[in-house]
């Protein structure tokens, strides 16, 4: 029985159950900490429990006392809601949070709002200059509705949660004193502003005005006294000379111009004619990259690099820039001395602008290369008109709004308050999606860099060590 102890079959036997022992001791002790110091960690593919970069970086930097007043019956609450709530109050030193129940207190809310209250609902004030906002319940949740065709009976399915950007923009709200007013330019084919766009701009708390409430630029003799940013994207046929008169006399008012353009407007002359004013000119080809570091699945859809300037201040790192569709703006010879120029995209250094007929992506001969400008500004000192320019036919498209991925809207948020001079602490962030993983980004750089590792050196490192593991054992045998 002795010699059966002395086995190696039984010291590999007491040594895993050792092992064992001391691994589930430790996951026990670690769950125990966890559960005394109430932590807990967010597990979610993207995160759905946690607070994003952008909403951490905006309470922190909070200096008003901010209230949510949680309207729910005691002990009970929505646990996603409880989830995040709690992010805010962890991030945010000047943000408390105090639950209400409707019934024991059914006359609280009626001193912040006159709507009729639904249970869940939040109600955010700010204690120091007395600004509050009701957030229904119902707007925290995206719904789509559908018809069951085996009882005819219409249903509804709760696929999505906004309530991270209901929150950051009733703060915006109740904290800023200047809420731009955004006129969209419709017309000549231009792109409309997709829903999920607008509404992003909406929680950034801008009077957006676009659809049926569009600026049609034909029809009226006179761009609004409330306009504090007009934006115009991709018209893809040239504006009348009536109409190019009535946008340089807003500018002559110090008017602030956002203009979408595209490689077809490079052979508008009325719109041409209106950018030579502030010395700027459109090439009319498609950019392509050259760098795999610089462009997504095609080298036609461009990561841009870019440069210091206000416009990009706050724009996460670890977001991409998108501009499908490029075309270059060049910068005229001659500038008035009364403008300030600037360009913050712009391509790497080994792009190439294409022909749009050309029929390969390929660099050829005749291709003219080197750094492109897509993202330029420009001040007039005198009047203090702006113009900011971009030149992807896609940089504000649906395709590149909400998500975690992409920071083509913030970029267009931050546009407009920096040109309305509007010191906002409103965030837009994504809805949190509860029927879809999240988008994966890489660059062909970056997607040749993962293949190799998980193709080639995983593999090989792999075979390495059980290599040296059969030669350790032989020789120790």
């Amino acid at each position: 029985m002795k010699t059966n102890f002395n086995t190696r079959k039984f010291k590999g036997g007491a040594y895993a159950s050792a092992i064992s022992a001391v691994v589930i001791a430790i996951v026990v002790v670690i769950n125990l900490m966890f559960t005394k110091l109430n932590i807990t960690v967010d597990l979610t593919a993207d995160g759905k429990y946690s607070l994003t970069e952008e909403t951490i970086t905006m309470l922190s930097g909070l200096e008003d006392e901010i209230t949510f007043y949680y309207l729910t019956p005691s002990g009970s609450g929505v646990d996603m809601f409880d989830k995040i709530l709690s992010q805010y109050t962890k991030y945010g030193k000047t943000v408390k949070l105090i639950q209400k129940d409707p019934v024991v207190n059914p006359k609280f809310a009626s001193q912040y709002t006159d709507a009729n209250i639904e249970q869940y609902s939040i109600i955010v004030v700010n204690e120091t200059n007395g600004r509050s906002r009701y957030i229904p319940y119902s707007d925290m949740l995206i719904e789509e509705y559908g018809i069951d065709y085996n009882t005819y009976q219409y249903y509804s399915e709760v696929t999505g949660l906004d309530m991270e950007g209901q929150l950051n923009s009733a703060i915006g709200y109740v904290t800023s004193d200047n809420l731009p007013t955004v006129y969209v330019a419709s017309g000549h084919g231009m792109q409309e502003l997709g829903t999920t766009v607008a509404s992003m701009l909406e929680k950034s708390n801008f009077q957006v005005n676009y659809g049926d409430n569009s600026l049609d630029l034909l029809t009226t003799s006179e761009i609004p006294e409330d306009c504090d940013v007009l934006f115009i994207q991709t018209p893809e046929t040239d504006f009348t000379s009536e109409e190019v008169s009535v946008v340089k006399d807003y500018m002559s008012r110090g008017g602030k111009v956002i203009f979408v353009a595209s490689y077809l407007n490079a052979e508008h002359t009325n719109l041409l004619e209106f950018m030579k004013e502030y010395g700027l000119e459109l090439s009319g080809g498609i950019i392509l990259e050259g760098s795999s570091r610089n462009y997504m699945q095609a080298p036609y859809v461009l990561l841009p690099k870019t440069v210091a300037h206000d416009i990009l201040d706050g724009i996460s790192d670890s977001k991409y820039l998108i501009a499908q569709h490029s075309t270059p703006i060049m910068f005229a010879e001659e500038v008035p001395s009364n403008l300030t120029q600037s360009a913050f995209l712009t391509t790497s250094s080994a792009a190439y602008e294409k022909d749009v007929n050309a029929q390969s992506l390929y660099q050829e001969e005749g291709d003219t290369s080197g750094t492109f400008n897509i993202g330029v500004t420009v001040e007039d000192v005198d009047t203090g008109a702006e113009l900011t320019v971009y030149s992807s036919y896609y940089m504000f498209n649906e395709a590149y709004a909400g998500g975690s991925t992409f920071a083509n809207i913030d970029l267009l948020i931050n546009n407009i308050n920096v040109l309305a001079d509007a010191e906002s602490n409103t965030v837009a962030v994504r809805t949190i999606d509860l029927t879809e993983d999240t988008t994966l980004v890489l660059t062909d750089a970056q997607i040749n860099m993962w293949g190799l590792i998980t193709v080639v050196l995983l593999p090989l490192a792999f075979l390495g060590y059980g290599i040296a593991h059969v030669v350790y054992r032989r020789k120790h045998a």
